[in-house]
């Protein structure tokens, strides 16, 4: 089975740092938060086949990894259809879509998502919201029916592209991630499985302080 993992690396990060793009922040000394992110790839038994999608301005850096990579686009969106056209030319036939600003993944998180893979077209990681969840008008929200999603988010690799494919040609772009993008586009094949606490993202400088 030709499964592939796309790292999302092209963001400013202007959250994190007006100078500097977190992607290249060291966790610890002489490994930055990408280097932890592919290497959490690298070391699993998943796949090894792994895309990196980064700015124009990161292209020398990512080159050393001696790993595919594409340049990104303006926006996330842009930037994973990119990735997919990207891997048109290889046997693709599952695609995980990770965060590079998620380093923490547990590996057999990355086991289920490709394993559900074998009974859905496209699979999201769901993690039960704990705290209270009001609008900015005062409306308290059921977090029951509410989860904060997760990466990678894994897809059958020719109904994703299709998917990205319809939503560019329509100029649809409006979605924030895959999943949102899939549904968007009329994919109901789908599924999730709970995430993981530790799986964090990487937004705030604060971040690197509680991990």
């Amino acid at each position: 089975m030709n499964s592939w993992v796309i790292i999302l690396a092209g963001g400013s990060g202007s959250r994190f740092d007006l100078d500097k793009p977190k992607q290249l922040w060291e966790l610890e000394p002489g490994v930055t938060l990408l280097q932890k992110t592919i290497s959490l790839f690298l070391s699993s038994s998943i796949s090894r086949n792994i895309l990196i999608v980064t700015r124009k301005e990161e292209e020398n850096l990512v080159q050393k990894f001696g790993l595919p990579y594409c340049l990104a686009g303006n926006t996330r969106q842009e930037s994973a259809r990119l990735g997919l056209e990207a891997l048109m030319s290889y046997k693709v036939k599952k695609v995980l879509i990770h965060d590079a600003a998620r380093p923490f993944t547990p590996p057999e998180l990355l086991e289920k998502v490709l394993q559900a893979l074998d009974f859905y077209e496209a699979v999201d990681i769901a993690l039960p919201l704990v705290d209270t969840i009001k609008s900015y008008d005062g409306t308290m929200l059921d977090r029951n029916n509410l989860y904060a999603t997760q990466t990678p988010q894994g897809f059958i690799f020719p109904v994703i592209l299709e998917k990205h494919a319809q939503a560019f040609h329509q100029k649809n772009n409006c979605y924030s991630d895959d999943i949102g993008l899939y549904l968007g586009q009329g994919g109901r094949h789908w599924t999730t499985i709970p995430g993981c606490p530790s799986n964090k993202k990487i937004t705030y400088k604060n971040d690197l302080w509680t991990i």
